[in-house]
């Protein structure tokens, strides 16, 4: 069966001067570290990481066998006017099974924690973007109910984009929580002082 399986994590280091060291981390692809020190707890987490991340993975399948069956559904309205949309129908459906092939057969690589979210977000764009001239079409073909159906999925697919970021959020609390800060919030770079002697 495939699934995401993020394997890629830190072991505590005991010797460091920085308390984030002390304990296991997980790095996702969404900027978040999931630290946890109890050993069972962070599998536990990297477990249910992992479980959500493949249900989202099952989902997106099943949200691309939708805009495959509605494209081929469509085709038969599709005259020369259209072509674009048999290209863009013909490039999406390459793509699409290009990324479902690395986010299958590559989470588990070194730098897997991060490409797996990568591929997600690309295959959502996709999948968004796929499915507006779907919608377009079946408005000037007067398919209304066929056309708020669509906009529905196409929402839905788009939330899976939100749901992809707050990943590893609910195991992000008390004083092993995380603080991503972009370089550009930083106030006042740091100073190096002289030292004595030198």
């Amino acid at each position: 069966m495939k699934k995401i399986k993020l394997i890629q994590s830190r072991t505590p280091d005991k010797s460091s001067i920085f308390k984030h060291a002390h304990s296991n981390t997980l790095c996702l692809g969404n900027g978040i570290s999931v630290r946890i020190s109890d050993r069972r707890k962070f599998n536990s987490a990297v477990y249910h990481i992992n479980e959500e991340l493949t249900e989202i993975l099952f989902l997106l399948n099943d949200a691309y066998t939708l805009c495959f069956t509605e494209y081929r559904e469509a085709w038969y309205y599709l005259g020369n006017e259209y072509s674009y949309i048999i290209r863009k129908a013909d490039d999406s459906n390459f793509e699409l099974t290009r990324l479902f092939t690395l986010l299958s057969d590559r989470n588990g690589w070194a730098n897997g924690n991060f490409f797996s979210f990568k591929y997600l977000d690309q295959i959502v764009e996709i999948l968004v973007n796929w499915l507006e001239p779907l919608i377009e079409l079946r408005h000037k073909k007067r398919h209304f109910i066929e056309m708020r159906i669509l906009k529905i999925k196409q929402r839905q697919i788009g939330e899976i984009r939100d749901r992809i970021k707050q990943i590893g959020q609910e195991y992000q609390n008390g004083p092993e929580k995380s603080k991503v800060m972009p370089f550009s919030q930083v106030k006042e770079p740091l100073k190096l002082r002289k030292v004595k002697g030198l």
